[in-house]
């Protein structure tokens, strides 16, 4: 079906019921690689369960750690979804072949690392702040059901804050383990400073495999700025310095030289 559409069709199709302010945030290609998991959740009632308030979203779409409403999801439905999508498309692919999948799968870091012995895992970090105030901008554009009010800001910095301070917290953790010998962290502002250095990082530490003959040197021309929609964390009333004593850890977040943040 998508082959008779054709990319250029099937992404129009897709872009025009979307707002869009959420358009000029995201990057809509539905056959390039997206987020793994967000399919499932979207199949959750994800449009309605914005509107339950911050704690029942943070309970249910929680991708930091496991509770008791998203356990099932997780363990249940999530893992042999996963699995099933996996064998397919390796087995499609051809032998020697390997799958890469991208996705906040935190809640479940421990139960993949254990299920697939041979897995290398490879973490982008951004300074925290910075990605939580983007997170926040990004969650008010979200779509929604047409019968409801766009989300309340204050809805919007509850949810962050509980979602994404334990996110940050729980990874710092997962990835300071003495037993985390498969994982490779790449920092957002070398990713941004050092694009051939780092993916040639990804491809040997990361895969451990050859990198490439060439490497990209540039990065595809993407707009970040303008953005209709872009408070800072001042202006939503949260309190930065204080966010980030909270989120000291075993993992410094320095800025590269020259890097940019945004």
């Amino acid at each position: 079906m998508f082959e008779r559409l054709g990319a250029s069709r099937l992404n129009g199709l897709l872009v025009g019921d979307l707002p869009a302010e959420f358009v000029a945030r995201h990057e809509i290609d539905v056959l390039r690689t997206d987020t793994f998991e967000v399919m499932m959740y979207s199949l959750q009632l994800g449009d309605l369960i914005h509107q339950s308030g911050a704690r029942p979203f943070a309970e249910t779409f929680c991708h930091s750690g496991l509770t008791a409403t998203n356990r099932a999801f997780w363990e249940d439905d999530f893992l042999p979804y996963l699995d099933r999508m996996g064998r397919k498309t390796l087995y499609r692919a051809g032998a020697g072949r390997r799958l890469l999948i991208k996705g906040h799968f935190l809640a479940v870091a421990t139960a993949l690392e254990a299920r697939y012995p041979d897995a290398r895992f490879v973490t982008m970090l951004r300074e925290p702040t910075q990605r939580i105030r983007s997170m926040m901008n990004y969650m008010y554009v979200q779509p929604s059901d047409l019968f409801f009010p766009p989300l309340s800001w204050d809805w919007v910095v509850e949810r962050g804050l509980l979602m994404e301070e334990a996110y940050c917290l729980n990874e710092q953790a997962w990835l300071s383990r003495p037993e985390a010998t498969r994982h490779t962290v790449v920092r957002f502002e070398e990713f941004v400073a050092d694009l051939p250095g780092t993916l040639n990082r990804v491809y040997t530490d990361g895969l451990s495999m050859a990198p490439p003959e060439t490497l990209p040197v540039v990065h595809a021309h993407r707009a970040r700025s303008g953005y209709a929609v872009d408070k800072t964390l001042v202006e939503l009333g949260v309190d930065v310095a204080a966010l980030k004593e909270r989120l000291a850890g075993p993992i410094e977040f320095q800025k590269a030289p020259g890097a940019k943040t945004r």
